[in-house]
Parts: C-alpha cells; sequence; structure tokens
C-alpha cells in the first residue's frame, strides 16, 4: 500500500519521499531543505484528511502572516499548500508577486482572517515562486513554531 494514503501506519519522511517520482524527487528535498533553512525549523509528518493525507507540516503561532506550509508528497501531483493571515495581501498585492502564484491565489479558499493557497511543486519556477512568497511573510514578523 502507498505509504501516503495509508492513515492509519504512520509513514517516515523518507518513506513517503522514496515513493515519489525519482525526477521530481530532487525539486521536492531542495524545496523542504530550503523551506526548513527559511524558516529555521524542520516540517513534522502529519495526517491531514483525505485531500492531503501524509504531509510535512510547519505551524507557526499565531499573529504573523504566515500561519502554516504544508509539503503534500502526493506521488501523482507534489503540492505546497500554504496558509496565509489577510494581513499578507494587505502588504503584498498578488500583482506583485510572481506571475506563477497567480492561479493558486486565485483559487485559494478564505476563511475569516485566513486564506488556503496550493500550488503544484513541478518546476524550479514553482519551487522559487513559492519560497519568495513565504520570504515575503518573514519581513520583521518572524516567530517561532509550534
Amino acid at each position: 500500500m502507498n505509504a501516503w494514503t495509508s492513515q492509519y501506519n504512520t509513514p517516515t519522511a523518507k518513506a513517503l519521499i522514496a515513493q515519489l517520482d525519482p525526477e521530481a524527487r530532487p525539486l521536492y528535498e531542495s524545496f523542504r531543505t530550503a523551506l526548513s533553512k527559511q524558516l529555521s525549523t524542520k516540517p513534522k509528518l502529519k495526517w491531514n484528511g483525505l485531500s492531503w493525507k501524509w504531509c510535512e507540516a510547519i505551524e507557526l503561532d499565531a499573529g504573523g502572516m504566515l500561519i502554516a506550509v504544508h509539503l503534500v508528497p502526493d506521488p501523482a501531483n507534489i503540492r505546497v499548500a500554504v496558509t496565509l493571515s489577510s494581513s499578507f495581501f494587505q502588504a503584498n498585492a498578488p500583482s506583485d508577486l510572481p506571475r506563477h502564484l497567480h492561479n493558486g491565489l486565485s483559487t485559494a479558499t478564505s476563511i475569516g482572517h485566513q486564506s488556503w493557497c496550493e500550488w503544484a511543486l513541478g518546476s524550479q519556477e514553482a519551487h522559487d515562486s513559492i519560497l519568495e512568497l513565504i520570504e515575503r511573510t518573514q519581513g520583521s514578523s518572524h516567530r517561532s513554531v509550534k
């Protein structure tokens, strides 16, 4: 059985990464390393329901622009999901963000003061654009993780 879909068998991050397409794996690992460095923490493995299944998640303390980042190691479509506070959009007009992010921003789910954005991590452009978005959330508001 696929480690990503088995809710009751907790996989390791290594097992999840091993199930990714060999050509996609380096991009996922590069993103994971850069994200950990940028946020000064490593993601934790977490079951996130039927849509995202097993993810590597970094959840941050409330109060900043970046609330959480989920790496979704879906063997069929590797994705990165970012939860942003509405304060991010007050400080950053979507038109000022990399063009590659526009589709994920336009299809984001917004509830209250939070938006859930999601992008496929299928290219170096996606990799760099998502990391740029996360970098913009940090500014002077970097705070500790849970």
